[in-house]
């Protein structure tokens, strides 16, 4: 081989191989000069809210239930499950509420989460008496919101 020569000559896997181990050493100046042009962005600090809070109940689980929101963010309702709460010793594993079930609730606000009202809704799973539909249900309709969660509703 001659000595002259880069390794990687005449093997184009090898220069590919070359350059994409020298990628991130190049891209990374360049991306940090870059960033560092756009100048200082703010960020807003986020306001907390309480949403439910009762005595003695223990409220949980609202990515299993779902968040809405309509008219830009403004209107807003997620659903959340509300036991009755527990005090456990460190020892005993799971969540600090008793072996009640819970109830599902529901909490709306109209000024972008500043405020919230909540109250439980009623579930048509688990038994009762079932009515057959009069008309197909109108799922592209503006407005219809539908919760199935296993063997509720």
């Amino acid at each position: 081989m001659d000595s002259d020569r880069p390794s990687w000559a005449g093997r184009p896997d090898r220069l590919m191989l070359g350059f994409r181990s020298l990628f991130p050493v190049l891209t990374l100046p360049l991306s940090i000069i870059a960033v560092g042009t756009l100048g200082e962005v703010e960020a807003e600090e986020p306001e907390h809210v309480m949403v439910y809070d009762e005595p003695g109940r223990f409220a949980a689980w609202p990515a299993n239930g779902g968040l809405w929101s309509w008219d830009g963010g403004q209107e807003l309702v997620v659903t959340f499950e509300v036991g009755w709460f527990r005090d456990k010793p460190d020892h005993e594993d799971g969540h600090a509420r008793d072996e009640r079930s819970c109830d599902d609730y529901l909490a709306r606000s109209l000024d972008g989460g500043l405020t919230w009202e909540w109250s439980r809704y009623s579930q048509f799973g688990g038994g009762g008496e079932y009515e057959t539909l009069k008309e197909p249900m109108p799922f592209g309709a503006e407005g219809f919101a539908f919760k199935s969660q296993g063997e509720r509703f």
